[in-house]
């Protein structure tokens, strides 16, 4: 409205009774030229402005008169040209351009005030013929993509003085806020926000997105016939009649959260809103009321009104200009600030509590798998014989993946230690196929040494089978080494000197006693069967009578 007023001071036709002035200046911007370089051009400076002004009043020259105040860098041409001055808005942080000649508000300067269209990071225009791509915007010159893919940086003034210039769209769709944002709404909300979706596009790019790809846009949502306002009216008054109450300040809403934030700005985000702890309260009250809690944990019991009083106290001390908020508020916060430890219980339980052990525990909010990865040891109630022989006990150390509740490494080991925390991220991030010594793994090289320790402790534990493990194992051991040495070498060499260690357990094995041996049970020898004659009968057969229960059974036969 500045540029207006301003341009208004020449509306008069005194200001352009210069016709020689007038065909220069027209002749001049005919290509875009800046305003105070145009004028120089025309001729004397002061005697142009004036005819210049009346022009760009009349309409027979344009700028951008919606942007920023007029300059002597302005762009200015004539109304059959396209180009206006390198002015941005920062809502849309594009490049304004004034729609061309024949659409709406041809009739006066001031109804040719509108919202005009912008070139953006992404658009499609058409330059010198050819389609190209916006790679980037500049308040002087814009990058365009070629064919070949190289950029090319074209001026402001060329591009926009160019006769086939047009934007032919740009992308309808927003990028998709991150996926844990979308996954944090409800389903009804995330509908919702794809339902606005498709009403917002509608009225910014006047075609609904699901419709054909040869759709044109609706009457009454064609940016060439009519302004954003009047679109955003256009779609209250649809959703009015169909059912739905909203304004159209309500659709201006959506639209500029849309633009902002994408689709999430059209998202119902109270359900997961985070709400203050502890309302409305300011926190130097909060503060003053765990201070006045603290200091009766060691003293006699309070009641809730000497908290509170205390609150004030302590507040007044401070010097805090706060203003305390009413009771039934403070008794809430006062529930709050103890809950689990009531201020009126026992002076005992009371200190107990205080002093406690401070509980760890508590919980992460995790969405992406590998954001919160935890590790913890847990000690196996088993002995297993160790690498070296010895039996003992070993710890589980394992990485926990928080969100998605799983183990992705996991190591055994006789004592933890901070090495086996690289070993676990490690084998947490590296693919097991890309793990040292996993092909040698695969073929089973080491197969048949395996195979032969199991076999020696199986024949050594099958020839002693009352023996300790100290004693089966170095059984094996001895039979591995002659196995290793053949049969040619068995019992030439020297035998090979023990450890220390080696001594020390040979030493507690032979002071460990021998367990007893019970006496073989030795069966006596069965006495020889005679040999039945076989003339003997084999058994004597007693006919027994035929049973009657009527019968006296105290008579005799």
């Amino acid at each position: 409205m500045a540029n207006l007023r301003w341009l208004a001071r020449y509306r008069h036709r005194r200001c352009g009774r210069e016709t020689d002035i007038v065909e220069r200046l027209v002749k001049v911007f005919r290509q875009p030229h800046g305003l105070r370089a145009g004028a120089k051009e025309a001729g004397d400076v002061l005697r142009v402005l004036p005819a210049l002004f009346h022009l760009m009043w009349t309409g027979v020259l344009r700028a951008d008169l919606g942007g920023a105040l007029l300059t002597g860098g302005t762009v200015v041409h004539t109304s059959d040209g396209t180009a206006i001055g390198p002015q941005f808005e920062s809502r849309s942080r594009g490049l304004l351009l004034r729609p061309r000649p024949g659409t709406r508000g041809e009739g006066s300067q001031m109804r040719r005030l509108s919202r005009p269209a912008a070139i953006r990071v992404g658009d499609r225009v058409r330059f010198a013929g050819q389609v190209r791509a916006v790679l980037a915007v500049s308040a002087r010159a814009v990058t365009l993509a070629e064919e070949d893919d190289s950029p090319r940086e074209v001026p402001l003034a060329v591009l926009l003085g160019d006769e086939s210039f047009e934007v032919l769209g740009s992308p309808v769709r927003t990028p998709l806020p991150p996926v844990s944002l979308l996954e944090a709404l409800p389903e009804h909300a995330r509908e919702e926000a794809l339902w606005w979706e498709g009403h917002i596009l509608e009225v910014l790019h006047g075609v609904d997105p699901n419709a054909d790809e040869d759709a044109g846009p609706r009457p009454e949502y064609d940016p060439a016939r009519h302004s954003l306002t009047a679109r955003e009216r256009a779609k209250a008054a649809e959703l009015t009649a169909a059912g739905y109450q909203v304004s159209a300040s309500t659709i201006g809403n959506f639209r500029r959260r849309y633009q902002a934030e994408g689709l999430l700005g059209l998202a119902d985000r109270r359900p997961v809103r985070k709400k203050p702890q502890f309302g409305t309260v300011d926190d130097a009250v909060v503060e003053a009321m765990r201070q006045a809690i603290k200091e009766g944990i060691d003293d006699s019991t309070r009641t809730g009104t000497y908290i509170i009083w205390r609150t004030g106290e302590i507040l007044w001390e401070s010097s805090e200009t706060v203003e305390l908020p009413s009771q039934s508020t403070l008794y809430r916060l006062l529930a709050k600030l103890t809950f689990g430890k009531p201020v009126s219980a026992t002076a005992r339980n009371r200190r107990s509590r205080a002093h406690g052990a401070k509980t760890p525990f508590g919980q992460w909010p995790v969405f992406a798998p590998g954001e919160v990865v935890q590790i913890d040891s847990t000690p196996l109630d088993v002995l297993v014989r160790l690498d070296d022989g010895v039996v003992g006990k070993i710890e589980l150390t394992g990485v926990i993946d928080v969100a998605t509740r799983t183990v992705p490494a996991a190591v055994l080991r006789p004592t933890t230690k901070s090495v086996d925390a690289s070993v676990l991220l490690a084998r947490t991030l590296t693919p097991e196929v890309m793990r040292p010594g996993w092909v040698d793994a695969l073929r089973m090289s080491r197969s048949p040494d395996e195979l032969c320790e199991e076999l020696a402790w199986d024949h050594a534990a099958q020839g002693l089978p009352k023996g300790t493990e100290a004693e089966i194992a170095e059984a094996a051991a001895a039979l591995l080494t002659r196995a290793h040495a053949g049969p040619a070498q068995a019992g030439t060499g020297k035998p090979k000197k023990r450890t220390r260690r080696e001594k020390q357990v040979a030493a507690r094995t032979k002071a460990t006693p021998p367990i007893p041996k019970p006496a073989p049970v030795t069966e006596p020898n069965p006495a020889p069967e005679a040999v039945a004659e076989e003339e003997a009968p084999l058994t004597k057969v007693i006919p027994l009578g035929v049973f009657d229960p009527l019968a006296d059974p105290w008579k005799r036969s």
